[in-house]
């Protein structure tokens, strides 16, 4: 392993994540920002009309995990570790908030944007999965289908508007060989 293991794992996720916003799927543009973020991001360009949102993949907490045998009871003594790492994609879009004049959006103009967020989440759900289980294994290249474990997406956003989107984790079995 180089000592750029961690972007090249990171980069290959986002990269996945983009393929999966792109025109053709979603049907509206994909993220003008895109990139691999430190921690979790800043939020923000949504006064620039022509940001259409940012997609970022971020390590969360180091882990290490209990390598299970399924033919074997664990062992404290022999236990087996390893290394995992914590992906954490986050989707953002410029969301309806209230207008210059006071007024709330109006629900079709809610009801679209949630729309857009919803493909969304379906198209980057269904080519990260698809890059990693379906032929030709081209996402997580090496790792097996149990060292990957996806989480559940969370919506992002606040109740003032402004922006909102999603949030997915995904743990992968890291290779502990080091750089």
């Amino acid at each position: 392993m180089t000592a750029d293991y961690l972007q090249v794992l990171a980069l290959d996720l986002l990269d996945a994540a983009a393929d999966g916003l792109a025109l053709a799927r979603t049907g509206h543009a994909a993220p003008t920002r895109q990139y691999v973020s430190h921690g979790p991001p800043a939020v923000d360009g949504c006064d620039d009309p022509t940001f259409t949102g940012q997609l970022t993949v971020h390590y969360g907490r180091p882990a290490i995990r209990q390598r299970s045998a399924p033919d074997r009871p664990a062992v404290p003594r022999s236990l087996e570790v390893a290394p995992v790492g914590l992906l954490v994609i986050q989707l953002w879009r410029c969301y309806p908030t209230v207008r210059e004049d006071g007024a709330a959006p109006d629900t079709a103009t809610l009801n679209n944007a949630a729309d857009s967020l919803n493909r969304d989440l379906w198209c980057m759900m269904t080519q990260i999965y698809g890059e990693h289980f379906v032929n030709p294994q081209t996402l997580f290249t090496g790792a097996s289908c149990s060292s990957v474990s996806f989480g559940d997406p969370s919506s992002l956003g606040s109740p003032q508007g402004g922006t909102a989107g999603w949030e997915w984790t995904i743990e992968v079995g890291l290779n502990d060989a080091g750089p």
